[in-house]
């Protein structure tokens, strides 16, 4: 009993000593001579040693701020406002004080001289550093008290959306890294962590936008790569919502995560309705070797699809030490769509056999497909800084539920021609990919080499067959119309770069090399089997970068790029649909392409950043699908067809302009604006002088992002794109305005939004073909203009420390 008095007595005199340690900072900021109060004012407490931030916040709508859980000890608070010189003040907090009201804080009298103090130099907030844009969130004192998903909006080339999508440069296929690792996180698992992860908790942001050698050599849509300066102590996390959409749609889903010092596992589940509807019309004229025409056929039809479909995920990973780390993750993805297609046609024939036909064509179906991907990796940190290497194995399963469908074609005077199938379809694919990476930093940690391997095997078999139904009423195969084939394919590649810096000067140079084996088997035709294909490529890249000490951030890339042909483009074998038919090249050579980046740009801790870019690309035997017209004995009339080809010589030169200007620290307004001029010169008959294409296409949008009351988010944006043309084919141009709101309650334990998409529903595909054997022309509209809505319950707590990596 008398222990237990002492041991109670002991943690109430430590837990009243702690709680007397820790003393509340708090004051107000106004304007010199107006006296008015300054709201969202930036205000930061930093260490009198290295001026680095130990906390910051910003000003409520009254002027007021309030610093929490100060140590005893010497301080330096910096407070700085849009349009004011910066105030600093030394703040003493001594053990006897739980409260500390530091009164009015004017601004406007000039910058506080501070005797015998310097503030040592700090990192940039924005920075370039060889292929890497940096946004270093630890030095922008204005987001502090936001969201990982406040801090993405301040990055530049980055925008996330009202819904939390991602997109970098207007492209959406980025991924998401975190720590220099991919985050395997899916779909409202990825939201709900950069909704949830408090900003402070992120050390910076690197936007990668023309990936070097280290990443594949056949492109990307960048990298967004969050660098955190916390790690997650502990973390019991459920989620729950719904989204939903007058498209419409509804998606359910349900999120869990758990986190102590050694397992981290998250699990992610969801469903969605949808139903889509759409009218097109639309006509195309054929025209013989003489140029007279042949055929002209006008069509209208109607689709509607009910989509079903769902996601489940589970991530887990067990920190074996400081050192070493597994990690283990399987998702699954099963969907079915039901469609249902009329279609009214009306073609004349003027040769061989003149006559018009009227019929209709009416097709119901059903598909759908279930698989999964699953993998494990291993991480082991070295001694050194930044020496570590990572051996990761991942592979896919997936096959389509076998997909039925009916069609129907009823002539309105030619009835003896009417036709009645079953078309059924099977598909599964099955792909494998180990990888290792090591990197190893030397001379100081101003340089480091990276080198890996990675190997993919992709196998795909896939049964496309047509039943006919005869006057016996009997359903035959159609086996004009059967495929039945396999495809296997192995990638094997590897990559060395070496990074080093000079000053503010950095170069990274690196080579990837690359050899892909392909086969593909068709068991109804051999005749037309590719046999075992090989290709292999050396793809070097150099990115260099110089910072000068205003921040001016320049930086020059140079990469190399590659496009395979598939075994599938290579095969002679003919497949015939209902008018047409396409075919492949057995001849197709892969295109390679050169490409030359250049940009500048500056960033401005208050203002925000303006950046300029140029680029150049060369590609030499680009590939393209050419449409053509033809005599075939099968449809005993000309028609059109479509293959393969290396088209020829293909440049294209453009550049952007972006500019972000910062309102406030939640408040900006975002502009891009891109133009490029592209040429094409394409052998387009044999005998005939080549066709030069020439494209001139531009694009713009303008962004508004604001966070208000510390809770409420505006979104309002608008995009135009200009119309562009590739071989003999025109699109028209586009243009949305989009707006919407969002806002957290209860310390964003609820979240709900409001978007509208397409406020003028001006969103139309319309193109048009003006190939000289063959004309087109057609247009599909929909309601592009939608109400989507949706609300998030979050439950759980989750607990940071300081990360020790």
């Amino acid at each position: 009993m008398y222990r237990r008095i002492v041991f109670f007595a002991l943690i109430f005199f430590v837990g009243c000593k702690i709680s007397a340690q820790n003393c509340t900072l708090s004051g107000t900021v106004s304007d010199s001579i107006s006296r008015a109060q300054l709201f969202y004012a930036v205000v930061s407490l930093l260490n009198v040693s290295d001026s680095s931030m130990i906390q910051g916040t910003t000003t409520d709508l009254q002027g007021k701020f309030l610093l929490p859980y100060v140590s005893i000890g010497n301080y330096l608070l910096k407070v700085s406002y849009a349009g004011y010189p910066t105030r600093l003040q030394i703040v003493t907090v001594k053990s006897t004080e739980k409260e500390i009201d530091l009164g009015n804080i004017a601004m406007g009298t000039g910058r506080v001289t501070l005797p015998g103090f310097t503030v040592t130099g700090k990192k940039p907030v924005y920075m370039m550093d060889g292929e890497k844009t940096f946004y270093n969130v630890s030095e922008d004192p204005g987001v502090q008290t936001g969201t990982l998903a406040d801090a993405l909006q301040n990055a530049p080339g980055i925008e996330v959306d009202i819904e939390g999508n991602i997109t970098l440069r207007g492209v959406s296929s980025v991924e998401i890294w975190i720590n220099d690792k991919p985050s395997r996180l899916e779909a409202e698992n990825l939201k709900t962590y950069i909704q949830q992860m408090p900003a402070n908790s992120i050390e910076r942001i690197e936007v990668i936008s023309a990936p070097s050698a280290r990443y594949s050599s056949k492109g990307s849509g960048g990298i967004i790569n969050i660098i955190t300066r916390t790690s997650i102590k502990r973390d019991n996390f459920i989620s729950f919502g719904l989204n939903a959409s007058s498209a419409p749609y509804i998606s359910p889903y349900i999120s869990y995560s758990y986190k102590n010092k050694k397992w981290t596992f998250n699990i992610y589940g969801s469903g969605r309705f949808s139903i889509w509807k759409s009218n097109y019309r639309g006509y195309n004229l054929l025209k013989n070797s003489d140029k007279d025409t042949s055929s002209y056929q006008y069509y209208y039809g109607e689709s509607k699809t009910d989509g079903f479909g769902g996601h489940l995920s589970i991530n887990a990973s067990y920190q074996i030490d400081s050192m070493n780390e597994v990690t283990a993750w399987y998702g699954t993805w099963p969907y079915f769509n039901k469609s249902k297609t009329t279609e009214i046609f009306c073609r004349s024939e003027y040769f061989g056999h003149p006559d018009t036909f009227i019929y209709h064509v009416s097709n119901e179906g059903q598909s759908g497909a279930i698989g999964g991907w699953f993998g494990a990796s291993y991480d082991h940190k070295f001694n050194k800084k930044g020496h570590k290497i990572s051996i990761d194995m991942s592979a896919s399963m997936g096959g389509y539920v076998p997909g039925i469908s009916s069609d129907e074609r009823v002539y309105v005077t030619h009835h003896q021609l009417d036709k009645y199938q079953k078309i059924t379809t099977n598909s599964h694919r099955i792909t494998c990919a180990p990888s290792l990476d090591y990197s190893l930093p030397y001379y100081k940690d101003k340089g480091e080499i990276a080198l890996g391997v990675v190997g993919t095997y992709i196998s795909n078999i896939t049964e496309n067959r047509k039943d006919t139904l005869f006057k016996e009423e009997i359903y035959m195969l159609d086996s004009t119309r059967y495929r039945d084939l396999k495809s296997d394919s192995y990638d094997f590649e590897s990559y060395f770069t070496i990074q080093h810096k000079f000053g503010n000067f950095t170069v990274k140079a690196g080579v990837r090399g690359e050899y892909v084996y392909q086969e593909l088997y068709i068991f109804n035709s051999p005749e037309d089997n590719v046999n075992g294909t090989g290709y292999w490529g050396m793809y070097p890249s150099l990115n260099m970068s110089y910072r000068t000490e205003n921040m001016h951030n320049f930086s020059l890339s140079y990469t190399r790029r590659v496009s395979f042909p598939s075994a599938d483009n290579r095969s002679t074998f003919k497949y015939y649909a209902e008018e047409s038919f396409s075919t492949g090249n057995p001849n197709l050579e892969p295109s390679f392409t050169h490409n030359i980046d250049m940009s500048w740009n500056k960033f401005f801790e208050k203002f925000g950043s303006i950046g300029l870019s140029t680029y150049y690309r060369n590609t030499t035997d680009i590939q393209n699908t050419l449409t053509d017209v033809c005599y075939d004995d099968y449809f005993d009339r000309i028609v059109t067809y479509s293959y393969p080809v290396n088209s020829g010589k293909y440049f294209l030169v453009g550049g952007n302009a972006s500019v972000t200007y910062r309102l406030q620290a939640f408040m900006n307004i975002r502009f891009h604006g891109g133009i490029n001029y592209s040429e094409t010169l394409t052998t387009f008959r044999e005998g005939e002088d080549p066709h030069l294409t020439q494209n001139l296409t531009y694009n713009c949008s303008m962004n508004f992002w604001a966070k208000v009351w510390k809770i409420l988010e505006i979104h309002a944006s608008t995009h135009y794109r200009s119309k562009s043309k590739t071989l003999f084919t025109e699109t028209q141009p586009g243009f949305a305005v989009n707006s919407g709101l969002r806002a957290d309650f209860m310390n964003r334990k609820i979240s709900v939004y409001l978007n509208v998409n397409d406020i003028f529903n001006t969103n139309r595909t319309l193109s048009r073909n003006d190939n000289p054997y063959y004309i087109t022309y057609s247009t599909r509209e929909y309601n592009s203009r939608s109400i989507s809505a949706g609300i998030t319950f979050r439950f759980g707590k989750m607990e940071l420390e300081s990360s020790s990596s």
